[in-house]
């Protein structure tokens, strides 16, 4: 989108925002601070035989199995020698396998450039 109608755009919807009524949040009684717990349970009717029954329930045991519903293994790195030996075959047994490459890299000599060192990559070749 270019300048001109992303300007024009912005314009039609700061026009279309004045006219349009605001509309203010009814106003509201404000409510009365709770002291206690009984202060909150007040609003829900038979609360307390509701707790009462609940606790009954519960300390009484109703016959209902428990179980556990999502199980999540966190897993531990019980040792590391089996990767290493594994690394160490594999090594030997790739080493002996695949030829020597015949070039590598690596940094060469610093040298200043006027503003920082430099060590340039090589590439060195047998």
């Amino acid at each position: 989108m270019d300048k001109k109608m992303a300007g024009l755009l912005g314009a039609a919807a700061a026009l279309t925002t004045l006219g349009s009524a605001q509309a203010a949040p009814a106003p509201q009684a404000p409510l009365a601070a709770a002291i206690s717990y009984k202060d909150l349970l007040e609003p829900i009717p038979n609360a307390m035989a509701a707790l009462r029954d609940d606790a009954t329930r519960s300390q009484a045991g109703s016959g209902a199995k428990m179980e556990r519903v999502q199980y999540y293994h966190h897993h531990h790195h019980h040792g590391y020698g089996p990767g290493i030996v594994g690394g160490i075959i594999g090594g030997v047994i790739g080493g002996a396998l695949a030829p020597a490459p015949p070039c590598y890299w690596t940094y060469g000599r610093p040298y200043w450039d006027g503003y920082r060192w430099v060590r340039p990559r090589i590439q060195v070749c047998r």
